[in-house]
């Protein structure tokens, strides 16, 4: 009997966001109260991966193709280490690796997507998770948890179970986009989503402020009451000046350009390590195909990190497969509009292509937006 025949393909997006979720949260952890990563996490994430990639291999057809175009990826990885000193740093290479999980699972979810019955239940125990974050969230701000905080230390911010900061900027920044395409002008009829909205400012990541305040934009244009639509405006308006202010002309930030400041000083590694390394370091075949050795010297900013391991044909080839791979269905013009603005996060900040929490989040707003109206799933939940 063959894989698509099972009904783990119905449940494969659940089963691993609620893993992927408890495994944030084990990590943080060990993180926060042990100062160190859990291998529990990294061995989740490799038995999905190659679980994935196994059922592609076993019984897939038009994504068992693709395979071989993601092989090149390394291959242009290579080409790009053989002349540093000393090349294939270990720690390098499974950064590398990363890059392919995302590619992996959205060939996974192409093939063996989750059936139109069960898209209502995974919908739902997204929607839950969330809401359980957030409440968390504000729970972690009210009583001061320290392991509900999305920094170690001093700094403002609260994430829930959410381990790393970047985890917490996208994992909010897919939720708004999700809800917003999802409830539309209904978006805040209700309690729940009211309270993940609340719990979204005391995240205390800039990213996320600043792709709020973009996407109030576009609901006060498309879907906000006319009466609500100068409201929704204000909000937006307010939102950028508090970002301006504080995360651009107080303390830390200061004495740093424009982008330094909205990148968390990231402009400061690009300039100081990375841009140095590449200068004294790279040949014309590493301008093509990309060359670190040093981990620390990447500025964790996505497109610049991505040059700096797979150069310029690496990156342009990569990206082409990465949206390939996503974009399996018509996207409308708000839709893209709400992309970009992920893409312009992205810009600024680190570890999206990564991440390897993010795909999932990615894969159910993708199975949304990809659901057509006869899917039956347009009931609101919650």
């Amino acid at each position: 009997m063959k894989i698509k025949e099972f009904n783990i393909k119905n449940y494969f997006l659940v089963v691993v966001l609620c893993l992927y979720y408890l495994a944030e949260a084990l990590n943080k952890l060990f993180i926060f109260y042990y100062n160190f990563n859990s291998p529990i996490v990294k061995v989740i994430k490799v038995i999905v991966a190659l679980f994935a990639l196994f059922a592609i291999v076993k019984n897939g057809t038009t994504s068992k193709q693709r395979l071989y175009f993601i092989a090149l990826i390394p291959l242009f990885f290579s080409i790009g280490q053989v002349n540093l000193d000393p090349s294939f740093n270990q720690v390098v290479t499974i950064n590398f690796f990363r890059y392919l999980f995302p590619i992996v699972l959205f060939l996974y979810a192409n093939e063996f997507r989750t059936g139109v019955q069960f898209r209502g239940f995974l919908f739902k125990t997204y929607e839950k998770i969330i809401f359980f974050n957030s409440v968390l969230i504000i729970c972690g701000l009210v009583f001061g948890i320290h392991y509900f905080k999305t920094y170690p230390g001093v700094r403002f911010g609260y994430s829930g179970l959410l381990v790393t900061s970047a985890t917490s900027t996208y994992f909010y920044a897919v939720t708004i986009v999700y809800y917003l395409f999802r409830y539309k002008r209904a978006l805040f009829n209700s309690i729940y989503r009211i309270i993940v909205f609340v719990s979204i400012l005391f995240v205390g990541t800039k990213s996320l402020y600043l792709f709020f305040a973009l996407i109030s934009i576009i609901y006060a244009l498309l879907y906000a009451p006319k009466r609500f639509k100068i409201l929704f405006f204000s909000f937006s308006l307010m939102t950028l000046l508090f970002f301006y202010y504080f995360f651009i002309e107080l303390k830390d930030f200061s004495d740093i350009d424009f982008l330094g400041s909205i990148s968390s000083s990231r402009t400061l590694i690009l300039k100081e390590l990375m841009l140095p390394f590449i200068n004294e370091n790279w040949g014309i075949q590493n301008y093509l195909f990309g060359g670190i050795n040093n981990i620390a010297s990447r500025p964790q900013m996505g497109l610049f990190d991505m040059f700096y391991f797979l150069g310029i044909i690496g990156t342009i080839f990569y990206l082409w497969i990465f949206k390939t791979s996503y974009f399996v269905f018509n996207v409308t013009r708000t839709q893209i509009t709400c992309f970009i603005i992920i893409g312009l996060i992205i810009f600024v900040s680190g570890n999206f292509f990564l991440n390897t929490s993010i795909v999932i989040y990615l894969l159910i707003l993708r199975e949304f937006l990809w659901s057509t109206p006869d899917d039956n799933i347009s009931k609101t939940i919650g």
